[in-house]
């Protein structure tokens, strides 16, 4: 079982917009946004208007060749069966056209609604800050049995000045189904207080790393800034859990 990271090295980064997406499965899940269901209505009116589209051009291009060629055969080529045919040939030649332009309306929408839903999830993003957490779900087996899961979740470095979290399973319990489930519940709640317990620990830990480093930060100038801020909030962590070795704090 590894330990928590070290909230120092994620001094000055933010969260990558992938905790949007299929990161955030990676966060437990009592921190985790349940995102808008975006309608599909829009987006299949146009597919839908595109096809009908397709088939009106196809079928309407063929009648009109089919009427040009009959006129020219029943009297002699004219102007406007010319017409007739050339409209037709064009028609059928290009009604493929009408899919690709439903569904670069179609991206467009998507597209639209998208930045909608970054800019509507934002602050929740902004909220999210790189400590470890630790959390407890449960499984129901195929025997009846209930195994217990503690998670760890834990922030790492992906774009430049940016992090994610990864989750990982660091312990199972399984308990058999034939035991009082009031057993196994309490067991459960047990290991859920014991996370939320750590995982506030380490958010006190990031707390007072950020604070000691924006104040840092503002406090100093020059191409040293960063370096003189990450090193006081280092200093401050440190003299935090040495007051803490002095003092342990009180726990349930």
């Amino acid at each position: 079982m590894s330990g928590p990271v070290d909230p120092t090295n994620f001094l000055g980064l933010v969260p990558d917009e992938r905790l949007l997406e299929k990161d955030m499965s990676r966060l437990p899940e009592a921190e985790q946004r349940h995102l808008p269901v975006k309608s599909e209505r829009g987006s299949s009116v146009v597919l839908n208007a595109g096809v009908a589209l397709t088939a009106a051009s196809l079928i309407g291009g063929i009648a009109l060749l089919v009427l040009g060629v009959i006129l020219s055969l029943a009297d002699r080529v004219t102007l406007g069966n010319a017409l007739l045919m050339a409209v037709g040939g064009v028609l059928v030649a290009t009604h493929w056209g009408w899919v690709h332009v439903a569904e670069f309306i179609r991206q467009g929408m998507e597209g639209h609604a998208g930045k909608e839903l970054r800019q509507e999830m934002a602050p929740w993003l902004s909220a999210v800050h790189p400590y470890t957490r630790w959390s407890v779900i449960t499984e129901v087996l195929d025997d009846g049995s209930i195994r217990i899961v503690r998670l760890q979740h834990d922030p790492v470095h992906t774009l430049p000045g940016k992090f994610s979290f990864t989750s990982e399973r660091v312990k199972e319990e399984t308990h058999s189904g034939d035991l009082p489930a009031g057993q196994i519940a309490e067991r459960a709640e047990t290991l859920r207080r014991e996370a939320a317990l750590e995982t506030a620990e380490e958010r006190e830990r990031w707390e007072v790393a950020a604070d000691a480093y924006e104040t840092a930060l503002l406090a100093a100038g020059g191409e040293a800034a960063q370096t003189e801020a990450r090193r006081a909030a280092s200093a401050a962590l440190s003299e935090r859990i040495n007051r803490n070795l002095r003092e342990p704090p009180l726990v349930e």
